[in-house]
């Protein structure tokens, strides 16, 4: 598939990759953010290129500061590194930004945002703090409650690391690494301590919580497309019925896709491609 490669800074000054699929005369653009430790050329991402592409719009995936376990990244002309065990939630805001701002400067009138796995709370935190942006439609595809992901790896050790990482904050070790019994997702101490403890900003999805109302995403007043492979185990691991449960109650414009024989990592592409296609018009 021809595409365009380049770099777009953000307002931090950290450089980020981007692949662009562009469409003649297109005014809509989507932008995907990938999940955790994920990047803008896995298989599945080919696939939303191509069916959004001939669709009539163009396509655009880009690197952010949480791709891969641990990533050199150009900064103010220097290597930092981030990835996924050092991220901070709260910068991400800054990398999706960059993108959009981008291909609105380059005339496209349309933004319909896309993410995957982790990257939907990314996506969803960014679009709650951009509503005068012309973002049109959100696709979230396996948003998954990273909480409970966590608790559920670390079992009965996570309130020790919890209290490990407090310590190494207090003795100014907020880079040191907080575990390796989770590997690969071996979190720093700042990482842990800002995403993956409870109810900080990231948490949108909790599954975990009955009747939770996410104020996030009842203020979500544009189109979703929810998509969800039929095998997702890491999507399901609370129970379908829970899931199910919650996103439609806080999620009152979405409509659900689901794709057959497929699990979070939407390896049977061509089902993915196919549902994407069978969505024109909405």
């Amino acid at each position: 598939m021809n595409c365009d490669f380049f770099r777009v800074k953000t307002k931090d000054g950290l450089l980020l990759p981007v692949l662009y699929r562009k469409v003649k005369n297109s005014k809509t653009i989507v932008i995907h953010t990938h999940g955790m430790a994920g990047s803008f050329h896995e298989n599945y991402v080919d696939a939303l290129a191509m069916a959004y592409n001939e669709l009539g719009y163009s396509f655009a995936s880009y690197n952010n500061r949480g791709t891969g376990y641990v990533t050199a990244f150009i900064k103010k002309d220097k290597l930092i590194t981030v990835g996924s065990n050092f991220e901070l939630f709260k910068e991400s805001d800054m990398d999706l930004d960059a993108v959009v701002n981008y291909f609105i400067e380059k005339g496209y009138e349309n933004i319909i945002l896309s993410a995957h796995s982790y990257g939907c709370n990314k996506m969803i935190n960014y679009y709650s703090k951009n509503l005068k942006k012309p973002i049109k439609k959100l696709v979230l595809i396996s948003p998954c409650d990273v909480i409970l992901q966590t608790l559920y790896r670390l079992g009965d050790n996570y309130d020790e690391l919890l209290n490990k990482a407090k310590n190494m904050k207090k003795e100014k070790k907020e880079d040191g690494i907080v575990s390796f019994a989770f590997y690969p997702l071996c979190f720093s101490c700042k990482t842990f301590l800002n995403d993956f403890a409870p109810e900080q900003e990231n948490d949108i999805f909790r599954y975990r919580t009955p009747d939770y109302k996410s104020k996030a995403l009842r203020n979500i007043k544009i189109p979703v497309d929810v998509i969800m492979g039929e095998n997702d185990n890491v999507l399901f691991m609370n129970n379908k019925e829970a899931v199910m449960s919650f996103l439609k109650n806080n999620l009152k414009t979405a409509n659900f896709i689901f794709v057959k024989d497929c699990g979070h990592t939407y390896k049977n592409v061509k089902n993915l491609y196919e549902c994407i296609r069978q969505e024109k018009g909405r």
